[in-house]
């Protein structure tokens, strides 16, 4: 395997991020979404590169390099509604590159958001992720990988979960004392 960088995004990343976002997307989501839900999220993600730019540029967001490829990534988001009150940030993505999953990258990628983030004095972080078992169409369920990953990290869940806009996808809330 490559030898991973975990380090601060720049603002020329933004390619490298939207590929990988778009690449976790169309690979890791087929089961839970519609391939046109997909590509819509796709299409207006890569419109919005000027705001990925802002993004890297005023908060926290790193990136995992493999011989000069980004093949991971995690960003900050504005806290638009907290879930309780004492939270003070949020977790806005985290994606990994399949090929580069389950050999620590988005371990060490959210160790060192975390890291950065109590640096800035936040404590409190909530993420939102889709929530594992969830019922498929077709009655079978599909397991999100995101709702463990999380617990491993020491998250835990809360009771709040939402409808996701696209394909009604159940998304769970999780919070991480940092």
């Amino acid at each position: 395997m490559s030898n991973i960088v975990i380090r601060k995004a720049k603002k020329s990343d933004v390619s490298g991020i939207l590929n990988v976002k778009n690449t976790a997307w169309k690979i890791s989501y087929k089961d839970f979404f519609s391939d046109e839900s997909i590509q819509k999220i796709i299409h207006l993600s890569n419109l919005k590169i000027k705001q990925w730019e802002e993004v890297i540029e005023n908060s926290v967001c790193f990136v995992a390099e493999a011989d000069g490829v980004i093949v991971g990534e995690i960003t900050q988001d504005v806290l638009n509604e907290k879930i309780q009150s004492d939270i003070d940030c949020e977790l806005g993505t985290l994606y990994v590159l399949p090929d580069f999953q389950q050999k620590k990258v988005g371990t060490r990628l959210f160790t060192a958001f975390c890291n950065e983030m109590k640096e800035k004095g936040f404590s409190k972080m909530q993420i939102w992720t889709l929530l594992s078992g969830m019922q498929l169409p077709n009655g079978s369920k599909k397991k999100s990988f995101s709702v463990d990953f999380y617990l491993k990290q020491g998250c835990f869940l809360t009771d709040k979960t939402l409808l996701h806009d696209y394909d009604a996808a159940t998304v769970c809330a999780l919070i991480k004392d940092i």
